[in-house]
């Protein structure tokens, strides 16, 4: 299998073994989701970063990029779909866990939910580093596959 193959088979949410993929990516994202809601909620940055290593949202995304690529447009449309429903997914998830403390608790008072309010250059510069990080680990199979995380 060539590279570009392997990568497809990685990134893109399509072919026979779909379902399993996609069912592994909801479950993630929902644990994921939950673990950040109350990282954040508890003001704890370790919390919030572990929800970040398990967070699989990046591999839609970077599914949508290579997909852009290679110009292939029924790819970029599955995982661009796949992208959307996950950032819903993970809204809804923090939106539903928050719900029922939301009469006890100030969003405001919260350090990491206002820090994460109003991103600065640096956390720009830090996230584009991380897609090369992940997308070089991605494109090399001599990386671990933790390093995306």
């Amino acid at each position: 299998m060539d590279a570009v193959e392997r990568v497809r088979d990685t990134l893109v949410f399509e072919g026979p073994g779909l379902w399993p993929k996609v069912f592994k990516f909801i479950v993630l994202l929902v644990l994921a989701s939950c673990i950040a809601t109350y990282g954040l909620l508890g003001d704890s940055v370790a919390v919030v970063i572990v929800a970040m290593i398990v967070a699989p949202l990046m591999l839609p995304i970077m599914g949508l990029a290579f997909s852009v690529s290679v110009g292939d447009r029924r790819a970029i449309l599955s995982t661009l779909i796949v992208s959307l429903v996950g950032i819903a997914t993970a809204v809804a998830v923090g939106f539903l866990l928050t719900l029922p403390i939301a009469q006890v608790t100030k969003p405001e008072a919260i350090q990491q939910v206002m820090i994460r309010t109003s991103p600065h250059l640096l956390d720009l510069m830090a996230a584009l580093m991380t897609g090369l990080a992940g997308a070089f680990a991605l494109a090399r199979k001599d990386v671990s596959d933790t390093l995306p995380g």
